[in-house]
């Protein structure tokens, strides 16, 4: 019998334990507007007590994995050993959507000023119920909204007075946003393809 070795790759995921950190913070007061000032911790949002990165993975479990509130809180226990209370995840995603929301609004306005932009929506389900997912999306810039409606007024409000070419499916709602705008279409070639075929 004749011996030899051989190579095996495993990956593996580390134990995550948190890491609880205690800031010093050097606080001034102002005698002029009766106020203390102090900075800003870089690793969590004002009031916060868990981390951007903690509340990240919070709104990626709700909303991209579409977890229920109860499942949210559970996995953060059982995965992280964070303990979240079921009434401290929302609060989490009001704070962060509060915090992006100046940033939404820049890529909001960097869609509607865009050459072009490809539209599409899609059904979702939040808590059980029917809504739509709706997609805006240029060469660099991408937003999603989430609504219970499924017709023009959304691209609309999304839109607003845009110009440039909306490259969509041909669902109704971006054939209506098309003859209130007045912007060139075009259609998406994987469904002309489709229909070819």
């Amino acid at each position: 019998m004749r011996r030899g070795f051989r190579k095996r790759v495993i990956e593996d995921v580390p134990p995550v334990t948190p890491r609880i950190v205690q800031y010093r913070i050097e606080r001034m007061y102002c005698t002029k507007c009766r106020k203390f000032h102090e900075p800003d911790v870089d690793i969590a949002l004002p009031g916060a007590t868990l981390s951007i990165r903690a509340m990240l993975i919070v709104a990626f479990f709700k909303t991209g994995m579409r977890m229920s509130i109860e499942d949210v809180s559970m996995t953060m226990r059982e995965i992280f050993d964070l303990s979240i209370s079921e009434g401290e995840v929302p609060n989490i995603l009001s704070q962060l959507s509060e915090s992006i929301g100046p940033e939404y609004d820049k890529l909001l306005e960097q869609i509607r000023d865009a050459p072009s932009r490809h539209m599409d929506t899609t059904s979702w389900r939040v808590n059980g119920e029917n809504h739509d997912l709706w997609t805006f999306v240029t060469k660099s810039e991408a937003i999603f909204r989430i609504t219970k409606s499924n017709n023009h007024e959304v691209p609309l409000a999304v839109l607003g007075d845009h110009k440039g070419t909306d490259v969509h499916d041909r669902h109704s709602a971006f054939e209506t946003l098309a003859k209130k705008t007045g912007n060139d279409q075009q259609y998406c070639w994987s469904h002309i393809i489709c229909d070819a075929k």
